[in-house]
Formats: structure tokens, C-alpha cells, sequence
């Protein structure tokens, strides 16, 4: 709703609409941003979590070229946990 008083002509100009939808759209405005910066931010969660796994994934294979048979196995198992917690980050975090 606008009021404007006309002095020249000492009238009040009073004009009515509906915002329903104004307000609707800006409603829905807010919460796609929201949910842009809630990805943004479980894809900046999922990138922390993957650098230090990539990088004790690579230093495990590193050490099974060395590594005794019984210490082979535990390297071994340490791998397959951080595969599998890495593909449940990606899928939980990263799914695009």
C-alpha cells in the first residue's frame, strides 16, 4: 500500500495491492540460499575429510612395500576402512 498527498491539489493518493506473492518469492529466495550455502558447506566438509584420508592411504601402501606379512594385513584392513569411509563421505557430502 503507497500513500502520496497531492499539496497542488490537497488530495490523498492511496494505491492497494497485493504482495502475497512478493512475499512468497522472497520467502523461497531465502531458503534456496540457504540450502546453496548448506551444500556449500558439506562440500567444504567432505573436501577436509578427503585430503588427510588420501593422504594416509597413500602412505599405507607405502609402508606394505616393507611391511612384514602379519603388519601387511593390519595395513591392508587400515585401506579398506578408509575406502570405505571415504565413499560414505563422498555419498553423504559430495553426491552431485
Amino acid at each position: 500500500m503507497t500513500i502520496d498527498y497531492m499539496k497542488d491539489e490537497e488530495k490523498f493518493f492511496v494505491q492497494l495491492g497485493d504482495c502475497t506473492e512478493t512475499v512468497y518469492m522472497q520467502k523461497q529466495l531465502a531458503q534456496a540460499e540457504s540450502l546453496t550455502y548448506l551444500g556449500e558447506l558439506a562440500a567444504s566438509i567432505a573436501h577436509e575429510i578427503r585430503n588427510p584420508m588420501t593422504s594416509l592411504k597413500g602412505f599405507t601402501q607405502l609402508m606394505q612395500t616393507e611391511a612384514s606379512e602379519r603388519g601387511g594385513k593390519y595395513l591392508q584392513v587400515i585401506e579398506q576402512e578408509m575406502d570405505r569411509q571415504s565413499s560414505f563421505s563422498l555419498c553423504r557430502f559430495d553426491c552431485n
